[in-house]
């Protein structure tokens, strides 16, 4: 199933989210369901060939396509979005495996995105007549998990990470930056910025030397400029 499209340049467009993509641009995954399994995919971009690297009764959706591998979430209930621990899988064919600091607790959406060698989700906790909710860093490396955000009620979605390794977060009309856990700077939010919840997140991000790259109010916004149509 698809999400999204992204454009890889030579006006074409191709149905699927750019972090689904190879870095390379070659190749992207998917992930499909028949009556008695369940699929992931790799197609090749210049060929359009299709061809399946796991068939199985767990329930994987992609989240990322990197150098070292395709990353997964298992999906208990896409229905309820409810999405537990982080595996990786080689895009040739293979068994997702386990990547190791991913299975602890965590809110029901679990991992949402990878970037800047990390893996980015949200965990919460009870405290009386409130939810206390956190963005967590995965060190895919090391397998150290850090906090860098945690605010009362409001749950921060992991939107991207720039150049510069700076974290942006979105809530509803507010948009911060993250240079390092808890140093946070508030931005002017170019409007209908909430993520929609889901493995991957939102898509509408991109960042290269020059800033950050949003889409909101049908036009696409250079962060902090004005908007380009």
């Amino acid at each position: 199933m698809f999400f999204g499209a992204t454009y890889l340049g030579l006006d074409k467009w191709f149905r699927a989210e750019r972090e689904l993509f190879s870095p390379d641009g070659g190749r992207f995954t998917y992930w499909a369901n028949t009556n008695t399994s369940n699929e992931v995919h790799v197609v090749d971009v210049a060929s359009g060939a299709d061809w399946i690297v796991y068939s199985g009764p767990t329930f994987y959706i992609p989240i990322a396509f990197e150098a070292d591998a395709i990353y997964l979430v298992h999906a208990i209930n896409t229905r309820q979005g409810a999405f537990e621990n982080l595996y990786r899988m080689d895009p040739s064919r293979g068994i997702p495996q386990l990547v190791p600091g991913s299975d602890r607790h965590m809110y029901q959406w679990g991992w949402i995105r990878i970037a800047d060698g990390a893996a980015w989700g949200v965990d919460n906790v009870v405290q009386g007549n409130s939810y206390i909710y956190s963005v967590l860093r995965l060190n895919l490396a090391t397998s150290e998990v850090t906090r860098w955000f945690e605010a009362p009620d409001n749950m921060f979605w992991p939107i991207g990470v720039d150049v510069s390794h700076r974290l942006y977060l979105a809530y509803q009309d507010q948009l911060l930056r993250l240079d390092a856990p808890s140093q946070v700077t508030h931005l002017s939010n170019p409007g209908a910025l909430t993520p929609w919840g889901g493995p991957g997140g939102l898509s509408d991000f991109a960042a290269d030397s020059r800033d950050v790259w949003l889409s909101g109010n049908s036009a696409v916004w250079l962060c902090g400029r004005s908007p380009a149509n």
